[in-house]
């Protein structure tokens, strides 16, 4: 595969189409990324809170965008209210910052819609990656799935 460039990703917002694609990378982060994080029963959970059909009533209830690049979605973000939700880039493309170019999409795509702080919940494996781009840790919090409890870490930033 070829160098990915910030100017050859295109952010664009997400259609109900892409919920294959975007479910696929959700899945693909859950079943790899978070493994050392969440049990066993957390990540069964978590799937299916990331079937096609969840995915799409989200992205026709919320702003969902995507980064697009080699003729594929490599990541995807959302933002409901103030909350900045579902920043997942596909594994086979962490550490070449499709991650941060989501973030900053939103962030600015949240200014323009007049907010001055935004918030999110980040994974044990992320919270490092939000430090770095100028989010402040305000405590833990528990997220429940069916039933089941994920702590993660409350975070803000100032826009």
């Amino acid at each position: 595969m070829g160098n990915l460039e910030k100017d050859r990703i295109i952010i664009q917002k997400a259609k109900a189409s892409d919920s294959f694609a975007i479910s696929k990378i959700l899945s693909a982060n859950t079943l790899d990324g978070n493994t050392n994080d969440y049990s066993i029963t957390q990540r069964q959970v978590w799937l299916k809170y990331t079937s096609v059909e969840k995915i799409r009533e989200r992205i026709l209830s919320r702003p969902t965008f995507c980064a697009f690049g080699m003729g594929q979605i490599l990541g995807t973000i959302a933002i409901e209210k103030n909350e900045i939700v579902g920043l997942y880039v596909d594994p086979f493309f962490h550490k070449k910052g499709i991650g941060s170019q989501l973030l900053l999409f939103i962030e600015k795509f949240a200014k323009s819609l007049g907010l001055e702080t935004v918030s999110l919940t980040a994974t044990p494996n992320s919270e490092s990656f939000y430090v770095k781009k100028g989010y402040q840790k305000v405590g833990m919090e528990n997220i429940i799935v069916d039933k089941v409890i994920f702590p993660e870490m409350r975070m803000i930033k100032m826009l």
